[in-house]
């Protein structure tokens, strides 16, 4: 039987380059909770009509969406380095957010 070695290492530049260092993956996660405070603030504040409700599905979806992949990038990284502190703040501000954003649908 052949012995096969497997990098430990993956590269997950195509997705945030620079790994939890990533500017973009800052930005990623601003820009989602940003979304998640609007639509909370929308939900509070409007009697949703027929005609708002796609919008509103369609924003719960690609926010759903946008915490999935912060999630998943930063275990990920954590997979390849446990100790990578900032991969590390991002599983736990994806967690956070993703309380928010339950908090809006739960309601």
């Amino acid at each position: 039987m052949n012995d096969t070695d497997y990098k430990v290492v993956w590269n997950l530049d195509s997705i945030f380059n620079e790994g939890s260092a990533s500017p973009e993956l800052e930005d990623h996660m601003k820009q989602t909770k940003a979304r998640v405070s609007e639509l909370e603030e929308l939900m509070q504040k409007v009697e949703l009509d027929p005609d708002q409700l796609g919008n509103v599905l369609d924003r719960l979806r690609e926010i759903k969406v946008s915490i999935s992949q912060m999630r998943s990038f930063a275990i990920c990284l954590l997979s390849v380095d446990p100790d990578d502190q900032g991969a590390q703040f991002y599983r736990g501000e994806t967690t956070a957010i993703q309380s928010s954003y339950d908090s809006i649908t739960i309601d």
